[in-house]
C-alpha cells in the first residue's frame, strides 16, 4: 500500500479502489467493497485544484478514516 500523503490522496485512493474492485460479488466482503467504491468515486468527484495547480484538495480526514475502517473490516472478514 502506498504511503499516505494527506496532500495527495489520489495514489492512496487508487490503491484502495484496486483492492475493492478485486472483491467478487459472491465474496462476503462485497458489500464493504461497494461502499468503499462509492466513497472513492465521490471523493474523486470532489477534488478541487489547489491555488497553484499542483495538488488536489478535499476534506481528507473523514475520508481517510472511513476507508481505513472499511478496509480493515474487509481484511478481517477475509481472514475468517
Amino acid at each position: 500500500m502506498p504511503d499516505l500523503d494527506p496532500y495527495n490522496l489520489r495514489p492512496w485512493l487508487d490503491e484502495h479502489e484496486n483492492f475493492a474492485r478485486s472483491i467478487e460479488p459472491a465474496d462476503p466482503r462485497f458489500e464493504i467493497a461497494q461502499r468503499m467504491l462509492q466513497i472513492i468515486a465521490e471523493t474523486k468527484r470532489r477534488f478541487t485544484p489547489s491555488p497553484d495547480g499542483t495538488a488536489n484538495y478535499v476534506p481528507g480526514k473523514q475520508i481517510i478514516e472511513e476507508l481505513s475502517v472499511l478496509r480493515l473490516k474487509a481484511e478481517e472478514a477475509q481472514s475468517r
